[in-house]
């Protein structure tokens, strides 16, 4: 038997001893090519007629309509994505054996007397593998494996803030454009009041004062009206901007403001274990563990095999050799990485304890103001509006009637504006309390049906 067919003679036996320790306790992994097709499959069913590329919303839009259009464009998410798919690159190197190493030998050739020449000569040719022992290889995955979990759950909660920052944005529009409606209406009442203080003026029944002061309201109406079609106009490129849109081409919103099932009948320890942020803290510590199993198998030292053929020229015989090499580990027990990974998983325990007393106070605040705001809204409508809105007309009638003076007048027209006003803000605040509670919790189903498509795609 030549050397050559000696050594691929072991070289099964030997491929096959190292192949028995990888151990892989998770599922195939396939590779992801594609942006585009997750793309797809997140707003499956959802988005068919907006384009993936250089979305233009025209018209008046609703808010699924800029979800979806932001759920396709915006960067974040796609680098979140890529974020998960190199966590899977990572897990599939984890998986790996180290190659194995040919290696050649020749000796006693070249020297003096009988060792001149190649008449004495040794020469061996063979192959290693060094195999990894206490289980390195699946701890290893492991670990690669918290990574790419918790790549997956910071991409989710990205998709949330998402969504949260596109309602938000949306929400502003939406109020602003309520205002400057609400200033054109009360900019036509001071008119027509203007209009009915000049007749009284004209008559003679009022000071020319009144005429002068009615005039000066209706500036300021005009001024501020100026000021909501500017604070509009840079809300409405804040909203496009979402979805990648430099120049809205949309003309306005159309409200979409329904209250979701948001469990609130939960407790509070409940919601908060379903939280985005809860679950990465969650991850982190499954991470922290990982990583300290993985420190503490290593300090077991691997071992090395080998083997191959040797050549005795001097008596022309071949034989078969075997290595086995041991490392002590009598310095190195990898004692201060074994410590720096319990420190770590120590620290992230504590994180979790404060990130949970910070997460229970927030989620108690958002819903001790969205339930205030829907109160404070509730009254206003009902109650605060109406009334406003009669005494406006009374005292409208009583001045026209020379019964009262002017101040009345325009106290009780200012007494209706600021109502109109209070009632966009209490409106506004209980959306933008309901948003920041989607966010906290990601328990609207809107938002859950996004996720799902989601760990689908992945």
């Amino acid at each position: 038997m030549t050397k050559v067919e000696t050594v691929l003679a072991l070289l099964p036996l030997l491929m096959a001893a190292a192949g028995c320790v990888t151990t892989r306790d998770h599922a195939p992994i396939t590779t992801k090519l594609n942006y585009a097709e997750h793309v797809n499959t997140v707003t499956s069913g959802i988005v068919r007629e907006v384009p993936s590329k250089s979305t233009s919303l025209t018209g008046i839009i609703t808010l699924e309509q800029a979800v979806k259009a932001s759920i396709q464009n915006h960067p974040s998410l796609a680098a979140a994505q890529h974020e998960v798919w190199a966590q899977i690159g990572a897990e599939t190197q984890a998986g790996l054996l180290s190659n194995p190493r040919i290696f050649g030998e020749i000796e006693e050739f070249g020297g003096s007397g009988g060792f001149s020449g190649t008449g004495s000569m040794q020469s061996r040719i063979g192959i290693s593998q060094e195999i990894p022992l206490a289980g390195k290889i699946s701890k290893r995955v492991r670990v690669a494996q918290s990574f790419t979990r918790l790549a997956s759950k910071e991409q989710e909660k990205q998709l949330v803030d998402l969504c949260a920052e596109v309602e938000t944005s949306f929400l502003n529009v939406y109020v602003l454009q309520e205002r400057l409606k609400y200033a054109g209406e009360i900019y036509d009442l001071i008119e027509d009041t203007h209009n009915a203080i000049s007749k009284r003026v004209s008559a003679g029944e009022s000071s020319p004062l009144d005429a002068g002061k009615s005039e000066v309201e209706l500036a300021s109406n005009k001024l501020q009206i100026d000021r909501l079609r500017k604070d509009l106009s840079s809300a409405k490129v804040r909203l496009a901007s979402t979805w990648g849109q430099r120049i809205p081409t949309f003309n306005g919103v159309k409200e979409q403001f329904a209250t979701a099932d948001l469990h609130l009948d939960l407790e509070v320890s409940e919601i908060i274990v379903r939280s985005p942020d809860y679950q990465i803290l969650q991850q982190q510590i499954n991470q922290a563990e990982a990583t300290l199993g993985l420190a503490r198998s290593e300090a077991w030292p691997d071992i090395e095999v080998g083997g191959g053929a040797q050549r005795f020229n001097e008596s022309g015989d071949n034989a078969f050799f075997a290595e086995l090499s041991i490392p002590l580990a009598l310095f190195n027990r990898n004692q201060g990485s074994i410590s720096e990974a319990q420190a770590l998983r120590d620290k992230t325990l504590k994180k979790l304890e404060a990130g949970m007393l910070e997460l229970q106070a927030t989620l108690q605040e958002t819903m001790n103001g969205l339930f205030s705001a829907q109160q404070s809204l509730q009254t206003m409508e009902q109650t605060i509006l109406p009334a406003a809105n009669w005494n406006y007309e009374s005292v409208k009638k009583a001045y026209q009637a020379g019964e009262i003076d002017f101040l009345e007048l325009v106290d009780a027209q200012r007494t209706l504006v600021e109502s109109y006003a209070s009632r966009l803000d209490f409106f506004a605040e209980l959306h933008e309390q309901r948003v920041e509670l989607e966010r906290l919790t990601a328990l609207s189903p809107i938002y859950q049906q996004y996720i799902l498509n989601l760990k689908k795609s992945n």
